[in-house]
């Protein structure tokens, strides 16, 4: 046995919820929440996020009440005080809207039909008081692309009585002005050579009989300033007794070439030098000599045993 819940005082929700809830067997959660299973929209904040919820137990469909606000019965000015079992037609108060309870497979189908084929939303002017209307816009109270009142454009401002119609012999007439008239005639265009008719060789311009030859070196020109002349090679003058900044210039010469200014760069020390091996050292050699017992040798060790010869 299917519980159906259908809200019968609006065609439509805000936040697109279906107006019915169906359930077979099973309980649901209603409240203001998008993550609720029936959410209903309410801008006044009167429907709590989880308002009530419907268990299903022995065959029997129970609402309880767990908002802040309450839910009521039609009829009845008391919020539900206790878990409430659901009977056909009974009518709750959820906020503003008002649910009908069924309990009959008909209208389980029919409401199930409708959810999944909701119909479109239908305009019935602006700040419609049933909520399907949407709000009006705002006048526009900056004044931007208005007309100002007495503007010269109005016809109606300060400058427009200098302003008049012109006649209507004189805009019918093209007048001294020549507004209007036809242009002069001019000589008439020469006519196009035909096809494959040979056409005029080109007149060959006069030569150009300037100062200058064709051919001729250009005179050279004279730089714009002193700056973009070329530098002399030949030693300054020295300065007189009288010239003191010119004194001053040549004490503070650069020798560039005294530093090393404009010479090749010396080649880079080497980090890694080869080793230098040692020169090889011949082994020493050695000699047999008779000694006699009793000799002393070069070590200061005497001779116990006597070799031969």
């Amino acid at each position: 046995m299917p519980l159906t819940l259908t809200i019968r005082n609006a065609d439509r929700l805000d936040n697109g919820s279906p107006l019915s809830l169906v359930l077979d067997r099973r309980g649901a959660i209603i409240g203001r929440a998008p993550t609720v299973d029936w959410p209903l929209p309410d801008p006044t904040l009167h429907i709590s996020s989880r308002h009530c919820e419907i268990r299903f137990a022995d065959g029997s469909y129970v609402l309880t009440d767990i908002s802040t606000n309450g839910t009521f019965i039609a009829g009845n000015p008391a919020r539900l005080p206790a878990p409430h079992t659901i009977q056909a037609g009974d009518v709750f108060a959820i906020g503003q809207f008002e649910v009908v309870a069924a309990l009959d497979d008909a209208t389980a189908s029919a409401m199930a039909a409708r959810n999944a084929a909701p119909a479109p939303p239908q305009w019935k002017g602006w700040g419609a008081s049933d909520g399907g209307g949407a709000q009006a816009p705002a006048e526009n109270a900056s004044g931007w692309g208005a007309v100002p009142v007495g503007s010269a454009m109005s016809g109606t401002g300060p400058m427009a009585q200098n302003w008049s119609a012109p006649k209507a012999e004189e805009a019918s007439s093209p007048g001294a002005s020549g507004w209007g008239a036809p242009a002069p005639a001019g000589p008439p265009p020469s006519p196009a050579p035909g096809w494959g008719a040979a056409a005029s060789p080109p007149t060959p311009a006069a030569p150009d009989t300037g100062s200058a030859t064709w051919g001729s070196p250009a005179a050279p020109q004279r730089p714009a300033s002193d700056w973009s002349v070329p530098a002399s090679t030949a030693a300054p003058s020295p300065p007189s007794a009288d010239d003191v900044w010119g004194k001053i210039a040549a004490s503070n010469t650069v020798d560039w070439a005294r530093g090393g200014f404009g010479s090749p760069p010396a080649p880079p020390p080497q980090v890694f030098a080869e080793p230098k091996l040692p020169d090889p050292v011949a082994p020493p050699t050695t000699a047999t000599v008779a000694v006699k017992l009793g000799d002393r040798v070069v070590g200061g060790e005497t001779v116990v045993a006597r070799t031969a010869a």
